[in-house]
């Protein structure tokens, strides 16, 4: 099973993985694995998980068939049995042509990828992933992505933290959104999909450079009275761009495109116009807007 922690950068996952695995004493709470005690045993606590931090703790000096060596140790794997594993995650990885390099010469990617490896080393029961996929090309994070998927069949449980949306999609059975340490959400991607992904999504490109703030003002009041207040929210604001969430069940797509026309002819501030159904990055963002808006409830 892989449980997604997706959040944008600051919204709290490393502090809750940092938690997780004994690395941030927390300040109330707790969390146990098998009946062991994260507070009230940590050591045995520890020793059943397997964790990829955010950052590389690799030690510089020791090459990356060196450091599975050590991490394989520590595990209490060794001899025979240490230097099959060991050459199972490289091939695993296509690490043949580096693994006896220096990890100070590694690539950021190939860091990562490292990292990855030596969490998922000895089978943890449990395994804390903070961004793993972070600066790999797209055949690497594919690789990536199959080896966890490999590791979930296995019996192993994922915790991964992300902010691609996309990846949680492709990787995680259940989920939650986090803003500001925060769970704004929980459950399957399916229920997730029929609780919030209602309606529609609709973007408006707009001349910005030769727009007044009236004519922009004009135009939002103009979508509010046409599709409802109560149903017609606006989710983010850029530079020449205004993006709705369209939530009304009873908007057909004929009706939708009817009257999104009606707005573009009667608002020449109008370039062009998207709509779409509303997706789970569509519902990501509009959870992530509370991120940086001081209106929000939730801004502290």
């Amino acid at each position: 099973m892989c449980f997604g922690v997706l959040g944008v950068d600051g919204s709290g996952k490393t502090t809750i993985l940092k938690m997780m695995t004994a690395e941030t004493t927390p300040t109330s709470g707790d969390a146990s694995i098998q009946g062991i005690s994260l507070t009230s045993d940590t050591k045995r606590y520890v020793s059943k998980i397997g964790y990829c931090p955010q950052t590389n703790p690799l030690m510089d000096e020791l090459t990356g068939r060196e450091m599975l060596a050590l991490i394989a140790s520590l595990r209490g794997i060794s001899g025979y049995d240490s230097e099959v594993l060991i050459d199972q995650w490289i091939s695993f990885l296509k690490m043949e042509k580096y693994q006896h390099r220096f990890c100070s010469t590694y690539s950021n990617g190939s860091k990562r990828k490292l990292c990855t490896a030596l969490a998922l080393l000895g089978n943890p029961k449990v395994v804390f992933l903070d961004e793993p996929t972070t600066d790999l090309d797209p055949v690497s994070t594919r690789r990536l992505h199959d080896i966890i998927k490999k590791c979930k069949s296995a019996g192993l449980i994922v915790v991964l933290a992300s902010p691609n949306m996309e990846e949680c999609e492709i990787l995680c059975d259940r989920l939650t959104i986090l803003v500001r340490g925060v769970m704004q959400c929980i459950g399957t991607l399916k229920d997730l999909k029929k609780q919030y992904a209602q309606g529609y999504s609709v973007t408006l490109k707009i001349h910005y450079d030769v727009t007044s703030a009236d004519e922009t003002f004009a135009l939002e009041e103009n979508m509010t009275n046409v599709f409802n207040p109560q149903y017609c929210e606006l989710i983010e604001e850029q530079r020449g761009l205004l993006r709705y969430h369209i939530s009304d069940p009873a908007v057909q797509w004929s009706d939708l495109f009817r009257n999104l026309e009606d707005i573009k002819n009667n608002n020449p501030i109008v370039e062009e116009y998207i709509a779409t159904n509303t997706t789970l990055d569509d519902i990501f963002i509009s959870f992530s807007q509370s991120e940086y808006d001081p209106n929000s409830s939730d801004y502290y």
